[in-house]
């Protein structure tokens, strides 16, 4: 499970989190809390995160204390209308 709990990430971190995304094989949850995403860095995970239409395994994200605010949503409904066994997003 890939847990970057307070660490605060910048734009380089955040293409090396992505790149890591898009080759995971298997993850079920992903815990992303306190690390200053903002809304673009968001964009860039959930594009990540979507890019295999097959991947099933993804249950859980929990992207609790980041910077992300109402223009986020749209990526946030983006995840769940493309991940429908996501059981739980904080």
């Amino acid at each position: 499970m890939p847990c970057l709990t307070m660490s605060a990430m910048n734009g380089f971190q955040i293409g090396e989190l992505c790149a890591l995304l898009e080759e995971s094989q298997v993850m079920e949850t992903l815990v992303l809390r306190n690390c200053n995403i903002d809304d673009d860095a968001l964009a860039r995970i959930v594009t990540a995160l979507t890019q295999d239409p097959v991947r099933a395994d993804l249950q859980a994200v929990n992207l609790g204390f980041n910077q992300i605010t109402s223009a986020g949503v749209q990526h946030l409904l983006q995840l769940i209308a493309s991940r429908p066994q996501l059981e739980t997003l904080m």
